[in-house]
């Protein structure tokens, strides 16, 4: 039987549809036959989209993402959030999946408390170094196995766990935390293939997926993507200042090449 690869989307709500949507087209530009489901909580369809399975959201969004990734139709499975743009084949990630059980980024903040008000609590943090870092879980790229399916279930009782804790707390530490626990071999996806440009980043070669909101992807993309030397980017701050309360949507920042 042929092995089965395909992008998950989970998007609960009209917004989310809408850039699931976008995301959709974006991969029938550049990879034209790669697989696209979407849950989500109403039925809906859309052109790209070759599967849509209903859901029942959890209260918290992000306790959704986290308790359904296991339900993926496809062996090989590239999740996506909704707020990600394709700007290129990224096909070649499933290739890492020959030898790993799951890839995934960094987070912008590495930290082991992930931008938490409360320390983590013990049954996070014990035995788990704060030299292990904390991974972006907007994008990961995994394989259908036993493995992987206690690792995706430790990671969902964890976050259920800390929501409790802390409501409505992000899904970060208790992926961190589930990983380091593991015995999965993972790899660690570059920022060229997730560029979570609203924050300050380094990127080398051409950035095929951007990873925020901005008004304008175009201009973001034409922007990094300028040179293809090493390079610098400030970020743009806009969803980092909404979420902080300030108001202050800062246009898209510079870019500053490191050799030309």
């Amino acid at each position: 039987m042929a092995v089965t690869r395909g992008v998950l989307l989970i998007a609960s709500g009209e917004p989310w549809r809408q850039e699931a949507v976008e995301v959709a087209r974006g991969i029938a530009h550049y990879m034209p036959g790669l697989r696209v489901t979407v849950f989500t909580d109403r039925m809906f369809s859309a052109p790209g989209i070759e599967r849509v399975q209903v859901i029942q959201p959890d209260a918290n969004p992000l306790l959704t993402k986290t308790i359904w990734m296991s339900q993926s139709p496809y062996d090989l499975t590239l999740f996506l959030d909704t707020d990600i743009t394709i700007c290129d084949d990224i096909t070649d990630l499933f290739v890492l999946l020959d030898r790993f059980d799951l890839a995934v980024p960094h987070a912008p903040y590495r930290l082991a408390s992930m931008g938490l008000t409360k320390p983590l609590p013990g049954f996070l943090s014990d035995g788990v170094p704060e030299s292990f870092p904390g991974m972006n879980t907007g994008m990961i790229l995994y394989r259908r196995s036993r493995r992987v399916k206690r690792f995706l279930a430790d990671w969902a009782q964890y976050h259920v766990r800390l929501d409790d804790h802390e409501p409505g707390a992000p899904q970060q530490p208790a992926f961190r935390t589930a990983l380091f626990r593991s015995r999965l071999r993972f790899a660690i996806i570059p920022e060229e293939y997730h560029c979570r440009f609203i924050y300050p980043f380094k990127v080398c070669g051409r950035v095929k997926v951007l990873h925020g909101r901005h008004p304008d992807m175009g201009l973001v993309a034409e922007r990094i993507n300028r040179s293809p030397y090493p390079r610098l980017g400030e970020g743009s701050l806009i969803e980092a200042e909404r979420l902080l309360g300030r108001g202050d949507e800062r246009p898209y920042g510079g870019i500053v090449s490191l050799a030309e």
